[in-house]
């Protein structure tokens, strides 16, 4: 399975930057047969990977993409970013980033600023368990590791901080319009183009360690994004931004890592302004669900917790967890 895997990666490599490659050219390349290419086209293909057959010419990518490259995305996070990076680890195919650095963590191997990206994912994860759908061909599935000592309290708004920040670095790169939804997804015009899962292991009042997972999409094929089961947009759909996609993965990871590394201190009160520029959900009619009952208002931002304030029969009431629904305007 292994050496299968290595080469559909490296057939992915030929074919990511678009130009037609032949079977023949592929098979001659790898020492393999054009059988085994005819597979390893079949297998990228399920994983998402637009790939057309054109008679004369071979097999060609109609949405090229750039692959991640960790030396270049370690690089960019020194150079630019001023984070304190440890280690970035980059795989072709995985079950999820997040579930890889929580495993690390659990066997004691994970330090304070690892990050791990990959290609694809095989089970990439949403809030309250939701699949996250990960196919291979230039989005981003990226998990940042910290460390903490002290009561899991002092992680509350961490998700949101992360949400803002990584809307501010986005809008550096000249992607404007974005906003976000509490608790932390990232949207453009009501559509989902990113979200955070934090994850968290350890004693609730002694060390643990934290794992803050983004999914963002920058290139979705249409075939894929029949799985999303929500309004969905990429980046590529909404600017006409041609972005470096090791130099936005470095970036978004080190303002990730950043804010996770600097929270304890600061908290979210010190985000609040931020937060509230991109506040998506500011005075407008909402439906808050809870694991028990739904509750309709109106938004009136967070506090300095994170904590969503509902105004609803005249009084203001806070959640700290729950799914929300905004009523007449838009549905999700």
């Amino acid at each position: 399975m292994e050496s299968c895997v290595v080469t559909i990666e490296k057939i992915s490599r030929e074919l990511a930057a678009g130009e037609a490659i032949s079977g023949e050219v592929l098979a001659s390349k790898f020492n393999v047969t054009r059988a085994a290419i005819w597979k390893a086209v079949h297998a990228l293909r399920a994983m998402g990977m637009d790939i057309s057959a054109v008679r004369g010419q071979g097999y060609i990518v109609r949405r090229p993409f750039e692959m991640l490259n960790g030396d270049q995305i370690l690089h960019y996070l020194r150079t630019e970013s001023n984070s304190p990076a440890a280690s970035v680890s980059v795989h072709f195919q995985i079950e999820s980033t997040n579930s890889e650095l929580l495993s690390r963590a659990r066997a004691g191997t994970c330090r304070p600023g690892s990050i791990v990206l990959a290609e694809c994912q095989t089970g990439g994860k949403g809030r309250r368990g939701r699949k996250w759908v990960s196919p291979l061909g230039g989005n981003i599935y990226a998990s940042v590791g910290w460390t903490y000592d002290g009561s899991l309290r002092m992680l509350t708004g961490l998700p949101l901080a992360v949400a803002a920040k990584t809307i501010a670095q986005l809008e550096e790169f000249g992607i404007g319009g974005l906003t976000v939804k509490w608790p932390n997804d990232i949207l453009f015009q009501g559509s989902k183009l990113g979200g955070i899962l934090l994850e968290v292991i350890g004693e609730a009042d002694g060390r643990c360690h934290a794992v803050c997972g983004i999914g963002l999409n920058v290139l979705i094929d249409s075939m894929s994004g029949r799985a999303i089961e929500q309004r969905w947009t990429d980046l590529q759909t909404i600017s006409n931004v041609k972005a470096d996609r090791n130099r936005l993965a470095a970036r978004i990871c080190g303002a990730v890592l950043n804010t996770m590394a600097e929270f304890p201190d600061r908290g979210f009160k010190s985000y609040l302004n931020v937060w509230s520029a991109y506040d998506a959900l500011r005075n407008r009619r909402i439906v808050v669900h809870t694991g028990s009952a739904d509750f309709q208002g109106v938004a009136k931002g967070v506090d300095e917790e994170g904590a969503l304030i509902v105004e609803m029969d005249n009084m203001q009431r806070r959640f700290y967890g729950g799914e929300v629904t905004v009523r007449q305007e838009y549905r999700e």
